[in-house]
Order: structure tokens, then sequence, then C-alpha cells
């Protein structure tokens, strides 16, 4: 746990890779598993256990494609920092501009991948931050999120 959040901290732009939650997780699992050999003793052993189960579920489910660090936002809220930050561009790009076809251009033209752009769009668009007018236009809402 100290050296996932030790990584975070070295680097200003790193994402939290663990919280206490998960912290609280691998103390539960570490109990669990010396409960399963019948012990009432929480051995070295048991708590390794724990920690390479949380290692790995993190690997499997929380690492960022764009950076290929733990991000544990992608788990807890379904956003990494890196699209966040996609995500702020591309309402800012809302600002000035419509038409999907500009944003795009523009999204690329501030290195945002076609692709990653439109499914940052569809985030938005599903959280309410923006809404799809037509079938080729975006609207940023004044608020930022639908009141729903």
């Amino acid at each position: 746990f100290v050296g996932l959040r030790n990584k975070a901290m070295n680097s200003e732009d790193s994402p939290i890779p663990i919280t206490a939650r998960q912290l609280i997780g691998i103390i539960r699992l570490a109990m669990a598993s010396a409960r399963a050999r019948l012990s009432e003793e929480v051995t070295k052993e048991d708590a390794e256990r724990a920690i390479r189960l949380v290692k790995t579920s993190l690997m499997q489910a929380g690492v960022d494609p764009d950076t290929g660090k733990i991000d544990i936002d992608k788990i807890m809220v379904g956003v990494t920092k890196s699209q966040r930050e996609k995500i702020q561009i591309l309402r800012e790009i809302i600002k000035e501009y419509d038409k999907e076809d500009e944003i795009l251009r523009e999204a690329a033209n501030r290195g945002i991948d076609y692709e990653d752009a439109l499914k940052c769009l569809e985030i938005m668009v599903r959280n309410g931050e923006i809404s799809r007018i037509k079938s080729d236009r975006y609207k940023i809402h004044k608020e930022g999120v639908i009141k729903r």
C-alpha cells in the first residue's frame, strides 16, 4: 500500500493507484486467508497472499490504457485521470465549436486521437455534461451536468 502510494506522490501528475478502501480489503482478505486455514492468527503468508490478490485485480481492472499506470478511479468511477484530462480539453473545444467534425479536428490538433475523442464525447453525453443535438452537433450545459 505504502509503496504504491509513494510512487504516486513522487509525481504531481500521477493518478492515485490505491486508496484506504483497498488497504482495508487487503486486511480482510488476509483475515479470510487465515480463516480458510482454520487459524485465528494472520501470518505473513496470509498478508502476502492478500497483497498478491489485490495487485492482480488492480492490474486486471485498474490500469489506465493510456499511461499503463494503475488508476483506482477507473474502478471507482469508471473514468481514468487521462480521460478526465481529455474530457476537460473537449469541454473547452465544445465551448468554441458545436459540429462533431470540427470538435474532432480540434481535438486532434490538441493531441487527442479520433477514437479517444469519440469515447470521451460518449462519456460526456452519458454523464449529462453535454447533449447531442441532431446527429452531428453537441451542446455543453451551462451548469456542466443536467439535473436528473
